[in-house]
């Protein structure tokens, strides 16, 4: 730069040109995706479409989830069972899917061990347990069996 404003400022939009240029993304965009979010008496709603698919693929009750970070006050033991079976998971992933996931790739953990969300469960599903980006989904369980939580990863 040589001090020029107007020579400084061309040369800054030559070099953002040249970035744009060399940085052709139109074969990562999909032009038929589009995402809308919700909010609906409180609770956050994502539905994505694609080609004309719509589908949900994010929803938070932050009434429920606020609870995840809360540090349990001691007054009861944590709840071990959970308020939905591994079996009526299977039957909601293969419904929203259309593929059957194997049992053992559905991992299940207790939400009341590490918070306030006692009785309800976290279920974290594909992937490595390790990973959460590879998780092909990921939900929270209230105590009443009701989803709290839910992100469709990507598949």
């Amino acid at each position: 730069m040589d001090g020029n404003p107007a020579g400084d400022d061309r040369r800054a939009v030559h070099a953002i040109a040249v970035i744009r240029a060399r940085l052709d993304l139109s074969s990562y965009v999909d032009s038929s995706y589009g995402e809308y979010v919700f909010v609906i008496n409180g609770i956050t709603l994502g539905v994505s479409d694609s080609r004309g698919v719509a589908q949900v693929d994010y929803l938070n009750d932050p009434q429920q989830t606020r609870k995840l970070a809360q540090i349990p006050n001691g007054a009861e033991a944590p709840i071990a069972t959970p308020p939905i079976t591994r079996e009526e998971i299977l039957n909601i992933l293969e419904t929203d899917s259309g593929t059957q996931f194997p049992p053992s790739e559905v991992r299940m953990t207790p939400s009341g061990f590490s918070g306030s969300l006692n009785g309800g469960v976290m279920v974290n599903v594909g992937g490595t347990p390790e990973n959460g980006a590879s998780w092909t989904y990921d939900m929270v369980f209230g105590p009443d069996g009701n989803l709290a939580y839910f992100l469709r990863g990507i598949k």
